[in-house]
């Protein structure tokens, strides 16, 4: 777990652009490119690069709006879905001029899919390469700040809405434990 924290505050100290989006395969080591953000699912797509976070909840706003007149519900259910958005993002926003800017401002690299079947280890337990970049994105620090997918029971990692094959490493307490010392590193 120290290890895993100790490589995540190395991404966060490699200078990048400070644009929200991924980096491209193109880029050389002396010049990193970024371009609209690449993400798995096909609707996640950004057909641009945002320069600061209140953009990219602008566009996160528009999109879930688009995607809620797509659910499979009456018009009054679409309406309150769309509603619910626009609060949650009136809501952030709201909040984000009460943020340090280094944690708003500042953007880190951060891999999409980090997860246990793509970190290489010593036997020691020291992580001596990660594998699979093709997800990346450039975020400000506040958004790509977070633990490990696999010690987090919460949102889409909750057993309750986990798709029926998912299996955890660790216990919830284990994980619970091991969260502490993640964030004590």
């Amino acid at each position: 777990m120290r290890s895993y924290a100790d490589f995540a505050l190395k991404l966060f100290k490699i200078h990048i652009p400070q644009t929200i989006g991924s980096i491209s395969v193109t880029s050389s080591p002396d010049q990193l490119i970024v371009i609209p953000q690449i993400c798995s699912a096909n609707h996640a797509h950004a057909s641009e690069v945002f320069p600061t976070l209140q953009q990219y909840l602008e566009y996160l706003s528009i999109l879930k709006k688009r995607r809620a007149f797509t659910l499979d519900t009456g018009d009054e259910n679409r309406f309150r879905a769309q509603a619910s958005i626009s609060q949650l993002i009136a809501h952030l926003q709201g909040h984000l001029s009460q943020l340090d800017e280094r944690c708003i401002g500042r953007m880190v690299l951060a891999h999409d899919g980090l997860g246990d079947t793509n970190i290489m280890v010593d036997s020691s337990g020291n992580i001596t390469g990660i594998l699979d970049w093709w997800r990346n994105s450039t975020l400000p620090a506040i958004l790509a700040a977070d633990y490990p997918p696999w010690l987090r029971y919460d949102g889409i990692n909750d057993p309750r809405f986990a798709a029926p094959k998912k299996s955890w490493l660790e216990t919830q307490e284990e994980s619970a434990r091991l969260r502490i010392v993640y964030q004590g590193v």
